[in-house]
């Protein structure tokens, strides 16, 4: 439970497939905020019938609810659902096999509150990325710059695509009005589309820096190794391009 007696108005929308064990790390982390969240909502996508069958019970909190659509939608189409779901003004992404430091929420709600106004639509902080099992990265490597477009911080000209400018959907804190009016779509590399669709509607406020007196307030389980990065980063070129074209178009 948290640590405060406080109730934020936040819903933390989880998609999962077929990731039962690592969910129930990401809830577990959700649930054990120091501001606590108002509901956490698990939106099972496509999995196997009874594949999470007592999961409720499991985590034995009633802020859990478990959604099961008939028919998938992939990651977007679950987060979706989702924020339709949301009871709350705030909506906060976490993915399924990823998981959040304690005072995740607690520094976003905060900067919210004293550094940029409680109008602000969308907060994101870093992430550290374990590569191996003995070294971890910083998400993004930079922060932005002050009013720098979100399209020319993810994939800005000058160097090759990525440079480690990643803001990953499990540090998205949003309202749900934003979240509503831009629906996630697409199944790769749909939070950078995303981000450059809603910065357009939504004012919002860069990563927290790491010079902060708090940690990171996210961490991610997930390994690669260099191969299957610089693997990644050549896919990158192209989606990056596809993603641009389809925003400026409008799309």
């Amino acid at each position: 439970m948290s640590t405060t007696d406080r109730d934020a108005d936040v819903t933390v929308v989880i998609p999962t497939h077929n990731r039962r064990t690592a969910c129930r790390s990401a809830v577990l982390s959700a649930l054990g905020q120091t501001v606590a969240a108002h509901e956490v909502l698990v939106v099972v996508d496509g999995t196997d019938p009874g594949a999470y069958d007592g999961f409720e019970d499991e985590v034995d909190d009633k802020r859990v609810r478990v959604l099961r659509p008939a028919v998938s939608q992939g990651p977007s189409g679950a987060r979706n659902l989702g924020v339709q779901e949301a009871t709350t003004r705030l909506v906060a992404f976490l993915d399924d096999d990823d998981v959040w430091l304690p005072n995740k929420l607690e520094r976003q709600l905060a900067t919210i509150e004293t550094s940029v106004g409680s109008d602000v639509a969308f907060v994101s902080t870093t992430a550290m990325v374990a590569v191996g099992t003995h070294r971890a990265v910083r998400w993004p490597a930079r922060d932005p710059e002050p009013d720098e477009p979100v399209a020319d911080f993810l994939f800005g000209l000058g160097s090759g695509p990525h440079r480690g400018r990643v803001v990953q959907t499990s540090t998205y804190l949003t309202t749900r009005e934003v979240a509503a009016a831009t629906p996630m779509r697409g199944r790769s590399f749909e939070d950078w589309d995303w981000l450059i669709r809603a910065s357009r509607i939504a004012r919002s406020t860069p990563p927290n820096r790491p010079r902060s007196t708090a940690p990171t307030a996210y961490q991610t389980t997930r390994t690669a190794s260099a191969t299957t990065i610089r693997s990644c980063r050549m896919r990158l070129v192209t989606r990056s391009r596809r993603a641009l074209a389809r925003c400026d178009n409008g799309n």
